[in-house]
């Protein structure tokens, strides 16, 4: 037939008349955060932190509760004796709040460590029948460990200094021969400031340290001695010629009872124990030790 349509299966498409092809550079469409993040299952994350939640609220709840425990018990303590029963407190639960907090020594990165003859010829010089540490897993072990010994020290210092100084203040006794900024210093980590510092430290610290301990040492003894002087000025007031002195026209034994009887009331109960053994007496045999 003459003039017919085309077949539509063999029919080309018209030719385009848009521009040439080119690379397509602009950036692909923004995608969505869950998709964009779709490599990483965060599910597992996001349960875990559900699961977690109530037992940090529990432990943040039992934390505040042991701090208000931990007061109202120190507040039923005489003054005087509560750092002693905070140091108690401290070495019974180490984990407590108000401990000086340290941060661990920081890992090794970049690959494994190398030993180092330092730290091994300073572990054979401190040490005496241990073996020094040969590779680095055992010197990284031994700092770790100078750095735990280090830090419980500081802490034990401060306590101790601390009760100290308040049992002077208390009982109005010099406790301190020379005060130095080992005793200005805040907490454990301004002690190992003050004694580590190898730019400005040296012998005259050493020294200080030294005269802590001593005063501490003396302190003792100063303590044993002045609780023998006060309690013997005690004792020394019920004495039978004491009692038989202030007896009376009564008969002996009567006059002794009532008088042993008034010196009880005025000695112990008036004035009261403490106030008897950390007497003048108390105080003139403590200021003797180490003043001879």
């Amino acid at each position: 037939m003459i003039g017919g349509p085309p077949s539509i299966a063999g029919a080309q498409a018209p030719p385009s008349m848009s521009s040439p092809a080119v690379d397509d550079t602009s950036p692909p469409p923004r995608r969505s955060g869950a998709e964009a993040t779709g490599f990483v299952d965060l599910g597992g994350v996001h349960r875990a932190i559900r699961e977690l939640r109530p037992a940090y609220e529990h432990y943040e709840a039992a934390r505040a509760q042991f701090e208000q425990s931990v007061e109202a018990s120190l507040a039923k303590i005489p003054a005087n004796t509560r750092d002693t029963a905070m140091a108690f407190l401290r070495r019974e639960f180490p984990e407590m709040p108000g401990a000086t907090a340290f941060a661990a020594p920081a890992a090794a990165t970049g690959g494994v460590p190398e030993a180092s003859s330092t730290v091994t010829n300073f572990a054979a010089h401190v040490l005496g029948t241990v073996t020094p540490p040969g590779d680095a897993d055992e010197q990284s072990a031994f700092l770790a460990r100078i750095a735990d010994i280090l830090q419980t020290t500081a802490q034990a210092f401060v306590e101790i200094r601390n009760v100290q100084a308040r049992f002077g203040e208390e009982m109005g006794v010099r406790t301190i021969r020379e005060f130095t900024p080992l005793h200005a210093a805040a907490d454990a980590r301004g002690v190992l400031d003050y004694l580590l510092d190898w730019r400005r430290g040296g012998p005259e610290r050493n020294a200080q340290l030294s005269a802590v301990y001593s005063d501490f040492m003396l302190h003792q003894v100063a303590l044993i001695n002045g609780v023998v002087e006060g309690v013997q000025a005690m004792m020394d007031q019920f004495r039978p010629a004491e009692i038989e002195r202030g007896v009376g026209g009564l008969s002996k034994a009567a006059g002794a009872w009532k008088k042993y009887s008034e010196r009880y009331v005025e000695v112990v109960e008036d004035r009261g124990i403490a106030a008897l053994v950390f007497g003048p007496e108390f105080a003139r045999a403590y200021s003797e030790v180490g003043n001879g």
